[in-house]
Formats: C-alpha cells, sequence, structure tokens
C-alpha cells in the first residue's frame, strides 16, 4: 500500500537516479573519446603496415571516428568508428562496405585481428574460410600471415586453400561421413606430412591427383624451408 501510495515520488527519483547516471556515463564516454582520437593515427598506420603484407600495395586507411551524445549510450561508448580506405592513389578514401570486395574483406579482418591480438591478451584465434574470394599469391599471402600469427597464438583455420593450408603445423581432415538411414556425422583426423602433400595436391587438382599436383604441394609446404 505505501509502495502505491508514493508511486510517483518513487517515480521522480528513479528519474533523477536516471540522469545522473546519463550524466556520469557521458563523462567517461566523453574521456574514452578523446583517447581514441589520441591513437586513431597510429591505428591507421599499423593497419596500413598489416594490409601491405597481404596484397593491399598502394592503401590508403582513414578511420574517423563521431560522438552521437546522448543518442547513442552503448557499453563500449558512444563512438561510431568508420573505417574507410582506398586501394588507389587516384581515388579518396571510402567505407570499406561500400568498397570492399569479399577477398578484400577477408584480409582486412585478418589485418585488424593481427593487430588486436597483441594488445587483447587473446591465447587462441579462429578462422572460417578467413581466405574467401581470393587465390593465388594473395592466398599465399594470408597463409604467411598466419604462420606468422601462430608463433605467438594458437592458430585454427578452416581453409579449402592449399596455399593456406600448405602453411600450417598440423593439418586435421574434416570428412562428412553419410550414415545411410541415419544423419550424417563428421570425422576429424589428424594427418601425417606424406598424408598432407596428397591432401593439399587434391585441393590443387581435384579427384585425380597427379605427380604435377603432388611437386607443387612439396613445394608449397618446404617452400621456406
Amino acid at each position: 500500500l505505501n509502495h502505491l501510495n508514493d508511486g510517483k515520488e518513487e517515480i521522480l527519483k528513479m528519474e533523477h537516479d536516471w540522469q545522473s547516471l546519463c550524466s556520469q556515463y557521458d563523462k567517461i564516454s566523453a574521456k574514452l573519446s578523446e583517447k581514441r582520437e589520441l591513437l586513431i593515427k597510429e591505428f591507421d598506420k599499423r593497419l596500413v603496415n598489416e594490409l601491405s603484407e597481404l596484397k593491399f600495395p598502394s592503401i590508403r586507411v582513414c578511420t574517423r571516428i563521431q560522438r552521437s551524445e546522448g543518442e547513442r549510450r552503448a557499453i563500449k561508448g558512444s563512438d561510431e568508428v568508420s573505417i574507410m580506405l582506398s586501394t588507389s592513389k587516384e581515388k579518396e578514401p571510402e567505407l570499406i562496405t561500400k568498397i570492399a570486395s569479399g577477398g578484400e574483406l577477408s584480409r582486412i579482418i585478418l589485418a585488424i585481428k593481427s593487430m588486436m591480438s597483441a594488445t587483447h591478451n587473446v591465447n587462441t584465434l579462429i578462422f572460417d574460410e578467413i581466405d574467401s574470394g581470393v587465390s593465388g599469391s594473395t592466398a599465399s599471402a594470408i597463409g604467411k600471415k598466419l604462420a606468422s600469427l601462430s608463433k605467438n597464438l594458437q592458430i585454427f583455420s578452416v581453409t579449402h586453400s592449399p596455399q593456406v593450408a600448405s602453411k600450417a603445423n598440423h593439418h586435421y581432415l574434416i570428412k562428412k561421413i553419410d550414415n545411410q538411414d541415419e544423419d550424417f556425422s563428421i570425422q576429424v583426423v589428424e594427418i601425417d606430412d606424406d598424408e598432407r602433400i596428397e591432401e593439399i595436391a587434391r585441393m590443387l587438382s581435384g579427384e585425380k591427383i597427379t605427380n604435377q599436383a603432388r611437386e607443387a604441394s612439396k613445394s608449397l609446404m618446404y617452400e621456406d624451408e
């Protein structure tokens, strides 16, 4: 009964508490925005370096931070962060969501994760077809980047790319088994180096594995030795 009788006062108190919390949030959020602004040039510089290793020779990066105080209060602040880039010296940077292809987005994600892993106390990174939309020397660059990351982190990569698979320390073959009357089951088997040569050769040539494909497989696996 007391709660019902004092309802208006309770609402006023809650509104006052809400305004006080919003004020505290906005002050903390503003400090966070200032720190981000101080670091943004260094972020852009490091991202350019990472992307240059992933076959972006003329990349330019421009990250913008826009505050939306009072309109957007989220757990990580009120900023809207936009990463803009240009892959040509003649073009001005644009939002990556507008100009980047699927293969380019894969490499951008890999580059950002590589940067963040050093400062976010991460021990394991999982990439599901991070090589999507790329092939040839670009896929090889991604494989080398993953191998470099694996010196300090545990890396799991699901891939259909022979260039990426060949750079792994361990190779697990994933098979889908048809149980006929029952559902499908998944089999995961670790394979040795000889079997790896065969599987990477299969990626290169298809079901009929040629000796040329085997030699190419060995070349990919041992090119850095």
